[in-house]
């Protein structure tokens, strides 16, 4: 087999693998009513938009062979260069937003542990000081 299709073929299974994984997360979001389908929404975009370019480059390198004009070969292998930097653009943009959301929500977490913390150190002085009042001696912390 030629190296070059079996480098195509990789790329298709890859693009249907992308898609049919993003057709699935889009599916159990139509049907959840998760707080962050905003950004789930726009990272299954990104993510189908990037499934069905791998596609196309697949497509476009198979083709390639087919291309006997040096001008024209040129201008394929340009567009293909083209593909793969919105390819990688993409990818840099999900990794950008991923980052961005997933560490809004650990500092929210953060924030929320803080106040429990702080509400159960706020719970066990109003212990000890009832206990206190109730005649019995605090207990003395070492």
């Amino acid at each position: 087999m030629d190296s070059t299709l079996l480098f195509a073929l990789v790329l298709l299974a890859i693009s249907v693998g992308l898609i049919v994984s993003q057709r699935r997360a889009w599916q159990a979001l139509v049907h959840s009513q998760r707080s962050d389908r905003d950004f789930v929404l726009t990272q299954v975009q990104r993510r189908m938009q990037t499934g069905g370019l791998v596609g196309l480059l697949a497509v476009a390198i198979f083709a390639a062979d087919w291309i006997t004009s040096p001008a024209w070969s040129l201008a394929f292998w340009f567009m293909i260069a083209m593909l793969v930097l919105w390819v990688l653009v993409l990818a840099l943009l999900d990794l950008r937003a991923t980052r961005r959301h997933y560490g809004q929500l650990l500092r929210a977490n953060r924030a929320e542990e803080i106040r429990w913390q702080t509400e159960a150190l706020r719970h066990k002085a109003e212990q000890q000081n009832g206990t206190a009042h109730s005649g019995e001696a605090p207990s003395k912390s070492v």
